[in-house]
C-alpha cells in the first residue's frame, strides 16, 4: 500500500482470499492519556515461505 493518509486505509485493504473490500475499519483518535500508554510497531519485513507438498503416486 505505501504511504496513505490514515483516512484511505478501508478503500486501499482488500482480502487475500476472495479480493474483497469489505473491512469494518475505524479511526480511533486517542486522548493525551490514553497516548502516553500507546505501544508503536513498526513493520521490519516481510518473508515469504515456500514449503514443499509431496504426494504419493499409486503403482
Amino acid at each position: 500500500m505505501g504511504d496513505i493518509p490514515f483516512w484511505d486505509v478501508e478503500r486501499h485493504m482488500r482480502c487475500e482470499r476472495c479480493k474483497r473490500r469489505e473491512f469494518d475499519v475505524d479511526i480511533l483518535l486517542p486522548s493525551a492519556v490514553q497516548g502516553v500508554k500507546i505501544r508503536v510497531r513498526r513493520l521490519v519485513g516481510v518473508r515469504m515461505v515456500r514449503r514443499v507438498i509431496w504426494r504419493d503416486e499409486k503403482d
